[in-house]
């Protein structure tokens, strides 16, 4: 979560490079494929992951956007 003073506070959700700590950032190629200079299918890993368990999911995403809104 974060706060602007002109936007207020916002949320997101996600996988984003710039938290990737890494150099190796690849799971959106792997989950979406590429079509780069060796192009690759996709192979699905988080979205049948996510699922299967979505009902757990979605408590656990519920949960901890309360936990980050009742921080501020």
């Amino acid at each position: 979560m974060k706060r602007s003073s002109k936007r207020g506070r916002h949320i997101t959700i996600g996988v984003h490079r710039k938290d990737w700590n890494n150099e190796d950032y690849y799971p959106a190629y792997v989950e979406y494929g590429h079509g780069g200079p060796g192009p690759a299918p996709a192979h699905p890993y988080i979205r049948p992951a996510y699922d299967t368990r979505q009902d757990e999911a979605y408590e656990i995403i519920r949960d901890g956007l309360r936990d980050a809104i009742d921080q501020m």
